[in-house]
């Protein structure tokens, strides 16, 4: 177990190695939290969009039953949309580290 900051301790993080092995299962749902512009630079097939400025908004499109997977560009903007998804009750619910660049760069799929 690593050490935290008080504010992000029941911020949960996985590799995309981990996260892809989770959605390939059907455990969990992948949830983009980039802007709209964003998209046409890369996206992951599947993945669920809702920008973070529109979470809060949208959350009732979230599917029940399935773990949150958060990511982004980098994994700073997924982290805090982890933990508003916590401090509002979803749970399980994963920040993916290092977004969809640590993602391109493990050679996963991508649309």
């Amino acid at each position: 177990m690593s050490g935290g900051s008080n504010d992000t301790q029941k911020i949960r993080e996985i590799d995309v190695n981990d996260a892809f092995q989770r959605i390939s299962k059907g455990n969990a749902v992948l949830i983009d939290v980039r802007e709209d512009d964003e998209l046409a630079a890369a996206k992951v097939p599947g993945a669920l969009h809702i920008p973070l400025r529109e979470l809060s908004q949208r959350a009732q499109e979230l599917p029940p039953g399935k773990e949150l997977l958060l990511f982004c560009r980098s994994g700073n903007r997924s982290m805090f949309a982890t933990e508003l998804l916590v401090r509002n009750g979803e749970s399980p619910v994963y920040n993916v580290a290092g977004g969809i660049i640590a993602w391109y760069r493990a050679g996963l799929p991508l649309a």
